[in-house]
This record gives structure tokens, C-alpha cells and sequence, in this order.
């Protein structure tokens, strides 16, 4: 048996399969409680609960929330939370936009950098690269496959560096992004929810002081704890570290795979991050659970 409280469906813009699907692979894989924590939208939790009750998976409440701390946009994790929390859904909702809002300045600027991009080809395959989503939106992740895939741009790097400059040199035409952290604690809480900082070691890699830092900034602005056992962080040198510190300060701590692509046999396979049992016993002493099982 395992846990498993960060993993992607296909409503997160850069990730593949459907909520049916995750669940399955979960399922397969012996996972006994889970969260679907896709990027700043809950829309696929009703179909990853019937999926989860027809095959015996306790399944809580979750979603991955991009908020802005210091100077930075840093990942949370919220779990546990009322699904129906009105605030909460419209700060979803608002920073969910922002994916389809802020490249449809992109489209508007890649030909101004040497770069022709049609717009009805990246259309014809949002349905196919987002099944059964009933509103898919053109996004920079979704674009970059198809625009590289058409040779358009030579490599990742190329694509990533013209996306860099066009929100730094039309900074005044992209939409707002997320908001602060301050704000996103808030409206968790109030919708009865945790919130806990997201793969520490891929903002401070192989820096242990780092790590330790920006998790007591964010414990200090009120965030419930950070998620310790992620693929990222069990291989980085610092790993030993955060189990102290977690330990030391008795704040709540989560694990998942952080898997993108249901198919995946790699390091971040569904199921496979080796999260012990005893982090779903420590969380539930304070999570909702609104599927009732």
C-alpha cells in the first residue's frame, strides 16, 4: 500500500491523462489515499472521486497553487479543502486564466521575434491533446510540443528564451499573474483546507541552508508545512536535512510522485515515491475529507 498526494491529470495544462485514468494507475500501483493536485484548478476532482469510491482509493481534496512569495511565483499544495468554497474556486478560477490569457499575448508577439505561428494549427489538436477537458485553452506548455514537433523553433531552450522576452519586453500587456502567498493561505484555511510549500529542492537545489530558509519563511507566513518525500528532494544532498527539520519543528508534511504523464514508468511514475504510511496517519488528524469514506 502507498500514498500518493501529488499527481497530474490532464487539467493541468502540462500534463497527460485523464482523472479516470490517474486514478486507475493509483489504483494498480496500491495506492490507498491520494490527492489529485492539478495546477490551480479542481475541475477534474468529481471524476477522480467516482473513479476513486469504484475502486476502494480514499481520496481527499487537492489542487497545486502558483502564488507569489517574495519576489518569485513558488507551487503549493492544498489539501483537504470544501471543493464548493466559493473564494477559493474564484482564485482558481482567476489563476487559471492566466495560462490561456498570457499566451494569447504570446500569439500576438512571436511574429515580431522572427516566429510564425498559426494559431488554427495549435487549435486543430487541443482536443486530441486534451481529451474529454470540455475547454481546453492554448497555453505556452501545449504550444511549445506542437511548435517544436513543426520545427518552428530549433529546441526548448530556444522557445523558452523568445517566451522569456516577450513577457519581460510586453510586461505591461500580460495579464496580472498569481497572487500572494498571504492571500492563498487565507482562502485555503477558510475553506478548511492545508496548505504546504511544494518540492522545496527545485527552488534552492543542493542548498540546504536555502531549503531550510525559504520553509521557515513560508512556515512564518502561515503555511502548514511543505511536502518532503518528492522525487526532487529524496535525490538531492539536502534530503537528510529536511527529515531533521521537519522533526524539529513538527509541521505537517506531504509526498507524491508530482507524475505529469499517467504513462510513465520513470522517477515520477504514479504511486512510486515511496511516501510512507504514516504521513497519511499524520495528516488526517487535521484534514476534511468531503467524499465522505
Amino acid at each position: 500500500m502507498s500514498v500518493e498526494l501529488h499527481c497530474h491529470t490532464m487539467f493541468s495544462v502540462d500534463a497527460h491523462g485523464t482523472p479516470e485514468a490517474v486514478v486507475s494507475r493509483a489504483s494498480d500501483e496500491g495506492v490507498h489515499l491520494m490527492a489529485v493536485t492539478d495546477h490551480n484548478t479542481i475541475d477534474g476532482f468529481e471524476r477522480a472521486r467516482k473513479r476513486a469510491s469504484e475502486v476502494g482509493i480514499r481520496l481527499l481534496t487537492g489542487v497545486e497553487i502558483d502564488a507569489r512569495w517574495r519576489t518569485s511565483s513558488h507551487h503549493f499544495l492544498g489539501l483537504g479543502f470544501d471543493p464548493l468554497h466559493q473564494g477559493l474556486r474564484t482564485m482558481l478560477e482567476r489563476n487559471a486564466s492566466w495560462y490561456g490569457d498570457s499566451f494569447e499575448v504570446m500569439l500576438d508577439c512571436f511574429a515580431d521575434y522572427g516566429y510564425t505561428v498559426d494559431r488554427g494549427r495549435l487549435a486543430a489538436g487541443l482536443e486530441e491533446r486534451y481529451p474529454t477537458h470540455p475547454s481546453p485553452r492554448l497555453n505556452m506548455w501545449y504550444a511549445r510540443t506542437v511548435l517544436l514537433d513543426d520545427g518552428v523553433f530549433p529546441d526548448r531552450e530556444t522557445y523558452h528564451a523568445v517566451v522569456a522576452r516577450i513577457r519581460d519586453e510586453h510586461f505591461a500587456r500580460i495579464p496580472r499573474g498569481f497572487g500572494p502567498l498571504e492571500e492563498t493561505v487565507d482562502v485555503v484555511h477558510d475553506a478548511g483546507g492545508l496548505l504546504l510549500l511544494a518540492h522545496v529542492s527545485q527552488y534552492r537545489a543542493a542548498d540546504p541552508k536555502g531549503q531550510e530558509a525559504l520553509i521557515l519563511e513560508v512556515l512564518e507566513a502561515g503555511v502548514d508545512g511543505f511536502e518532503l518525500f518528492h522525487p526532487d528532494n529524496m535525490a538531492d544532498p539536502g534530503f537528510q536535512g529536511l527529515l531533521a527539520l521537519a522533526e524539529s519543528r513538527g509541521c505537517l508534511v506531504s509526498g507524491g510522485s508530482d507524475c505529469h504523464d499517467v504513462e510513465s514508468d520513470g522517477k515520477n511514475a504514479i504511486g512510486r515515491a515511496g511516501v510512507p504510511d504514516w504521513v497519511g496517519d499524520h495528516l488526517n488528524e487535521r484534514l476534511v475529507d468531503p467524499t465522505g469514506r
